[in-house]
């Protein structure tokens, strides 16, 4: 695969070009960057399939989608083992008329049976780009118990359902240092 050094490129990869980059932390699905309390951390990098200038959603004027590199999470152009925390935000609603509404636009959506696939080869990807010794970080705003076969590995820590009551939920993944050390073997 070729390689280009920082800055990224503003748009989608070419196919079979891989980024390099000093960031250690990967958002694999940026969106308008609402969980980060710095926008604009200097040790993560920001990915998202979409771009959205401020004011495409008319009631959030300043709400924008800039991701540093654009790319489907479901395939990032990302070494293997590189970063030691990613993020996994990914769009949890499911709509027959995909990217209708506002929370679909804020927040992407899926068409009817493309969701699970989809978190399947999303979870794959990000596991492979965490480093050995690392931590996965998955939000999710549904049923948690819907999506659970699709995780990498069991969590080491998260939120569990609780009765009928389902809020979002932060499920953590840990990578192990074993993981290295079979590779290296």
């Amino acid at each position: 695969m070729s390689e280009i050094e920082s800055p990224f490129p503003f748009g989608p990869p070419r196919p079979g070009q891989q980024l390099v980059t000093d960031a250690e932390i990967l958002d694999a699905c940026c969106g308008g960057r609402m969980w980060w309390w710095d926008k604009e951390h200097p040790l993560a990098c920001y990915v998202d399939k979409r771009t959205r200038p401020a004011g495409t959603i008319s009631q959030k004027p300043l709400w924008k989608v800039e991701p540093d590199v654009q790319a489907d999470f479901r395939s990032l152009p990302f070494p293997d083992d590189h970063f030691q925390l990613v993020l996994f935000d990914p769009p949890h609603q499911v709509r027959s008329r995909a990217g209708t509404g506002i929370n679909a636009e804020q927040y992407g959506s899926w068409q009817p049976g493309e969701r699970e696939d989809a978190l399947a080869l999303g979870f794959a990807e990000c596991w492979r780009v965490l480093a050995p010794g690392g931590t996965l970080v998955f939000k999710w705003a549904g049923r948690v118990t819907e999506v659970e076969e699709t995780f990498p590995v069991t969590p080491v820590v998260g939120t569990r359902p609780r009765g009928r009551k389902e809020g979002p939920a932060w499920v953590v993944f840990y990578k192990p240092l074993a993981e290295a050390q079979e590779v290296a073997a």
